[in-house]
């Protein structure tokens, strides 16, 4: 199959890309500049260098392809309002749009789309699945996924699944990393008491995850795609601060009572036989 992605320089698309690969498959990456068109050259994509922002600039560009994949974002590094996040929400909404017009004009079979798990919500000890709905009370950087989601749904011509990832870690993110190194200098902080859930996902079974929904195609489907233990805050940061510092947890006061997310993987792993290879931290901050 071709396979048309945008966001294909991304740490996820750096992934998805040799996969695709592997299995035989044809890859056009939209890529903004040379640099980007270099990375996924070398991963074996044909690089597309357009803006997913200016329709014009590329709908007629884009070749005939089987799938459309959006796995764009732009999140920023330090925050401090919404106006940081502004061009993360525009590719979320009129990226979507734009690359639904793409799937309609490309003859495209199928479309994907990567979303998130943290508009779920604060669920406390409850295991959340695919059809517990979105919370109404969510920070204003969240909304635009719930959007995006929405325009998915109601605006695609052909059959789409979305995927909920979770909290991003591994290769390319910068995470355990940052982990390691703040648990080293005794810096590691735990929100509120700490007991609140987080859905962690290694970025390479995400990937793997994007890649299984490309060969089976389920039917207009929703998947979370998080590893098998959620796991307290707590919990993992003394873990990492056991395994790699020596000064113990602190406890960042800014933020009292932060959302407890225990999403379930049950559902993409029945239905299209993905399970993680990092079935929690444990494997993953050991290897």
């Amino acid at each position: 199959m071709r396979v048309f992605i945008a966001g294909a320089s991304g740490v996820l698309g750096r992934d998805v890309i040799p996969l695709l690969r592997n299995q035989g498959h044809d890859v056009i990456a939209l890529v903004r500049n040379q640099e980007a068109a270099a990375l996924v050259r070398g991963f074996g994509a044909e690089p597309l260098m357009v803006d997913l922002l200016e329709l014009d600039s590329f709908q007629q560009l884009v070749p005939k392809c089987d799938v459309v994949m959006h796995l764009a974002t732009k999140i920023p590094l330090s925050p401090k309002g919404p106006a940081d996040w502004q061009t993360n929400d525009l590719i979320r909404t009129k990226g979507t749009e734009h690359l639904l017009e793409v799937a309609r004009k490309s003859h495209a079979t199928y479309y994907v789309q990567q979303s998130i798990v943290f508009p779920y919500g604060d669920h406390g000890d409850q295991w959340i699945t695919e059809e517990v709905p979105f919370s109404s009370s969510l920070a204003a950087q969240l909304y635009s996924a719930v959007e995006m989601e929405q325009k998915v749904r109601s605006q695609s011509e052909i059959p789409y699944v979305i995927l909920r990832g979770g909290s991003f870690y591994g290769q390319g993110t910068g995470t355990p990393e940052q982990w390691i190194d703040r648990a080293k200098m005794g810096q590691l902080q735990v929100q509120g008491n700490g007991q609140h859930f987080v859905s962690l996902i290694h970025v390479l079974d995400m990937a793997r995850a994007i890649v299984a929904a490309v060969n089976k195609q389920p039917f207009n489907r929703i998947y979370n795609v998080v590893d098998d233990e959620p796991v307290r805050q707590r919990e993992l940061f003394e873990y990492i601060s056991s395994e790699f510092g020596e000064r113990g947890l602190k406890r960042d006061e800014q933020i009292v009572n932060p959302p407890s997310i225990r999403c379930s993987n049950q559902l993409i792993k029945q239905e299209l036989g993905w399970a993680p290879q990092y079935p929690s931290y444990r494997e993953a901050l050991s290897s």
